[in-house]
């Protein structure tokens, strides 16, 4: 966790001093603060995850005194509620309300879709630290976006190539989460699955707050 902060940090200065967000830290000692927005789930199915994101990234934060190259860091936390349209809000107050040179966070993948073109319109950088949606980084990239975490597409491709190659699956039955991430996973392990062989023969749709998976796993086909 504490590896990862320290490139969330980096990059987002990295990706700000690109983008034009940054001076170069020159008479640091005269500058005002490094202003990061935090945006993380914290209520919500997600709100744990979201926590633990928030503590984990607090706690280099910490570490370091909440300062980098001689300037000090003023976090700003939101809850970003595993909502699109309440990241949208959240983001969009960190830029116009809180000035915040950098926007870093964002759990759940609808959500950064959302609130992605808000921080890119603006011209502040966004540094995803979890949210996993392909397109965030290939089709809708973004020199104000960069992303620190894995792709749905690379656990997918992944999982298909063991399942067929390791398991010696040939038929599969999939149930993924019915929103961006859970569709671009799992159809990048049928994408690798059946061009080994194999072949989903189902695809189940669970909505993204559902705790009982017994009504799916009896749809199952045999």
């Amino acid at each position: 966790m504490k590896t990862l902060a320290l490139k969330v940090v980096a990059l987002g200065l990295a990706v700000a001093v690109a983008a034009g967000g940054l001076a170069p830290a020159v008479g640091a000692a005269d500058k005002p603060p490094i202003k990061i927005g935090l945006i993380t789930p914290k209520t919500g199915n997600f709100a744990q995850m979201g926590i633990d994101m928030a503590d984990g990234f607090k706690l280099y934060m910490a570490e370091i005194d909440y300062q980098v190259a001689g300037r000090k860091i003023e976090l700003i936390e939101e809850d970003e509620g595993a909502v699109p349209a309440t990241a949208v809000t959240k983001v969009r107050k960190l830029i116009t309300h809180d000035k915040v040179n950098i926007v870093v966070g964002l759990f759940m993948a609808a959500a950064a879709y959302a609130a992605a073109p808000v921080a890119q319109e603006a011209e502040v950088p966004l540094v995803i630290t979890i949210a996993a949606s392909d397109d965030l980084t290939q089709r809708k990239a973004s020199k104000y976006l960069a992303r620190v975490s894995f792709t749905g597409g690379e656990l997918g491709h992944a999982a298909g190539d063991y399942a067929y190659r390791k398991l010696g699956w040939r038929k599969v039955s999939a149930i993924a989460m019915d929103y961006g991430w859970g569709h671009e996973t799992a159809g990048a392990f049928q994408r690798v699955f059946e061009e080994l062989g194999g072949q989903v023969v189902q695809k189940i749709w669970t909505p993204v707050n559902t705790t009982d998976f017994g009504p799916y796993v009896a749809s199952l086909k045999p």
